[in-house]
């Protein structure tokens, strides 16, 4: 019985006072993989034979925001994780 409703023409700027600052969360989550967003860094690994490899890998990542929505688009399925788990942490602060 509180609150704004779904759908109602507040909602969406409501969201969206929320949601500024999402793509800097974002950009700080994949810090430890790189210095910037949209760099690429050389890893190296080792593979099944033990032999010491070096590998490309891309940390671009894109954040889409439409008016209470957003999408995040990365390279890789651990990256995505890792700003997943810097998303919520943003959302838990603003008690979303």
């Amino acid at each position: 019985m509180t609150g704004t409703p779904q759908g109602g023409i507040i909602s969406p700027v409501i969201s969206n006072f929320v949601l500024d600052g999402l793509e800097k969360a974002v950009k700080r989550a994949v810090e430890p993989f790189t210095k910037s967003a949209k760099e690429e860094k050389t890893v190296q690994y080792k593979d099944e034979n033990g032999i010491t490899r070096k590998r490309l890998i891309s940390t671009k990542i894109n954040v889409i925001r439409y008016a209470d929505d957003f999408v995040v688009f990365g390279r890789s399925r651990r990256l995505l994780l890792t700003v997943k788990k810097g998303i919520a942490k943003f959302l838990r602060e603003r008690g979303v």
